[in-house]
């Protein structure tokens, strides 16, 4: 991380920071990376966002804070969680990530409280051209930026097994890009995680929602210097014995149930793998791995639409 652009000591992400508006979806992604499928409903409290961003951006800035989740538009009070975001000048610009299905019931607050809106779309949940069209033109109405992924294989994500062996672990967290690349930084209830799995992870194999996994507490005092050790260390997250990183083995995006969804991880980590792609981020890091096309205009392509 850096300081460079504040004019303090502040630890500086030129990358994004995420907060989950909630843990829950309304899709069953197979190895969703946020571990979704099988998350019970939960909704953050706004005013609990507002005191841990207040905080943090006393130690922290970045680029743009990403309102995730699960699927964020099932928050009923999604308004107040961006203007608390706002509020606290942590970043620059505010970008909610959607699948998009919920998009076309989305109060205009939403359209004009944020920077951009990020539509993933997967080939079980297309969306329809004609809606599609619609959102580009509220976007614009609004002065907001779209951006729409199309989604067509996922990467496993997770482990339900793990590994013991340690050498893998460094390797799987060195070829990272979601923590090196990315630097998905995320806030979850008075912690700051060097990524996201480094929070799910350890809800999950604990179901416990007191569990602060790898996370740094977030203080009222001044913590920056603790905030970079914690961010540049060279040893990951415990999380890390169960997570695939940006190495999982790659397969065409489904949809699942959540019993199918746990089964499915019932695998050790080498049985998960890609290795080939290990070794290529050994060698370059900067590899293209998620698989993800950006739509710039026009329709979907009609290979997407199912029967």
């Amino acid at each position: 991380m850096t300081t460079t652009g504040l004019g303090d000591r502040r630890v500086y992400n030129p990358r994004g920071c995420e907060v989950n508006a909630v843990l829950h979806c309304n899709l069953r992604c197979r190895s969703c990376s946020h571990l979704s499928p099988i998350m019970p409903p939960w909704f953050a409290d706004p005013e609990r966002v507002r005191r841990d961003l207040s905080r943090l951006a006393r130690s922290y800035h970045c680029e743009f804070v990403k309102i995730l989740g699960g699927e964020p538009l099932l928050h009923p009070r999604l308004t107040e969680i961006i203007r608390v975001i706002r509020e606290s000048s942590i970043a620059k610009r505010i970008v909610i990530c959607t699948n998009g299905s919920l998009l076309h019931s989305a109060r205009s607050e939403v359209w004009s409280m944020v920077d951009e809106i990020e539509i993933s779309v997967y080939p079980s949940n297309v969306i329809p051209n004609d809606r599609l069209d619609d959102f580009r033109r509220r976007a614009r109405e609004h002065g907001t930026d779209l951006s729409v992924r199309l989604s067509p294989v996922f990467r496993e994500s997770y482990s339900e097994m793990g590994t013991e062996d340690g050498n893998l672990i460094d390797q799987i967290f060195r070829t990272c890009q979601i923590a090196h690349v990315w630097r998905c930084h995320t806030v979850h209830e008075g912690y700051f995680y060097p990524c996201p799995q480094s929070y799910f992870i350890h809800r999950l194999r604990h179901a416990n929602p007191e569990d602060s996994g790898d996370g740094l507490e977030i203080r009222d005092e001044d913590f920056a210097d603790d905030l970079r050790r914690h961010i540049d260390s060279a040893t990951g997250p415990s999380a890390c014995r169960w997570c695939l990183g940006s190495v999982g083995r790659r397969f065409a995006h489904e949809q699942v149930s959540r019993r199918q969804w746990a089964e499915l991880a019932k695998e050790p980590t080498e049985a998960l793998l890609d290795r080939q792609l290990l070794t290529e981020l050994e060698n370059n890091i900067n590899v293209e791995s998620h698989g993800k096309v950006r739509l710039e205009e026009g329709p979907i392509p009609d290979a997407w639409t199912r029967p």
